[in-house]
C-alpha cells in the first residue's frame, strides 16, 4: 500500500495498514484445526489459480490476473482481480475464491447482495494495473470455487508438475460457468431494481466472458464429476435465493 502515497493521504494509508494488522490478529485468534486446515487449502488453491490463469489461460488466453492487496482481501473480500482488454479499455473483475464447502459461499453472496441492493458493485481500493498504482473503483465481483475432492485432483497434478493435464483440465470450464452464471443473475437482480448503470456493466462483462466460455466448452468437455460439484451447486443455490421473491400475500 506504500506505493499508493500520493493517490491516498498518509493518514488514510496508515489507517488501512492498521486495519489489516487488526484483521490478521483477529483471524489468527481462536482458530480451530479445521479452520486452519481450510486456510492452508485455500492458500494452495489461490496459488494454483493464479499460476494457471497466468500461464495456461484458464479464464481466457488474453486474461491477466492480479493479486489483491491485503486491505482488499480483508476489508473487501477480494482475492484476485482479473483484467480483460477490449481495444484500449481495460475491464476488471473482482474474485473471491472458495476452496472448501465448509466456507459456504452463501456468506460471500450476502455481501454481494447487500451491495447490489444499494446499486453498488464490488470494491477495489488498491488497484495496481500495468505495474502502476491506480485509484480504487467499483467493479463486478464473483465467487469461484470447487469441492475439496475436485481440488485435490488439481493439487496433485500441480505438485507433480503435469502442466499438460492442467492446461486442459475441466475445472477451468467449471470456474467460467460459475462466473458467467453469477453475472447473468446479478444482471437480472439489477434490472428488477432498475439499476440501469449496473445492468449495462454486467452486459459488457457478459459480452467478454460468454465467448471465452463457449470456446472453452468446445475444447474441453466437463465430466459429470465437475458438472455436479458441491461448491458449484452451493453457488447456484445462492443465486436462486438472490432472485427469489415471495408471492404477494392474498387478501383475507
Amino acid at each position: 500500500m506504500d506505493a499508493f502515497r500520493g493517490i491516498y493521504g498518509e493518514a488514510e494509508i496508515r489507517e488501512d495498514v492498521a486495519k489489516v494488522a487488526d484483521c490478521k490478529r483477529k483471524f489468527a485468534a481462536g482458530r480451530t484445526e479445521r479452520e486452519l486446515r481450510d486456510k492452508k487449502l485455500a492458500t494452495v488453491v489461490e496459488a494454483i489459480f493464479y499460476d494457471q490463469v497466468s500461464r495456461n489461460g484458464w479464464l481466457g488466453a488474453e486474461t491477466q490476473v492480479l493479486r489483491s492487496s491485503e486491505f482488499d482481501d480483508y476489508a473487501n473480500g477480494v482475492d484476485f482481480i482479473t483484467e480483460y482488454n477490449r481495444g484500449n479499455i481495460a475491464a476488471y473483475l473482482a474474485m473471491a475464491v472458495d476452496a472448501t464447502w465448509s466456507s459456504h459461499p452463501g456468506s460471500k453472496f450476502n455481501r454481494i447482495r447487500e451491495e447490489l441492493v444499494r446499486g453498488r458493485l464490488g470494491k477495489i481500493k488498491y488497484l495496481k494495473a500495468g505495474g502502476r498504482p491506480q485509484r480504487g473503483r467499483e467493479v463486478p465481483k464473483v465467487v469461484v470455487g470447487a469441492s475439496e475432492k475436485n481440488l485435490a485432483e488439481v493439487i496433485n497434478l500441480w505438485v507433480d508438475g503435469d502442466d499438460a493435464a492442467l492446461a486442459d483440465h475441466p475445472i477451468q470450464v467449471l470456474f467460467l460457468e460459475e462466473i458467467v452464471h453469477q453475472l447473468e443473475e446479478f444482471r437480472k437482480f439489477s434490472e428488477k431494481r432498475k439499476h440501469e448503470k449496473n445492468v449495462a456493466i454486467f452486459d459488457e462483462y457478459l459480452a467478454i466472458l460468454r465467448p471465452i466460455l463457449a470456446k472453452k466448452r468446445q475444447a474441453i468437455a466437463p465430466t459429470d464429476r465437475y458438472k455436479n460439484d458441491l461448491v458449484k451447486n452451493g453457488i447456484d443455490a445462492s443465486l436462486v435465493g438472490l432472485n427469489f421473491e415471495l408471492p404477494p400475500t392474498k387478501a383475507a
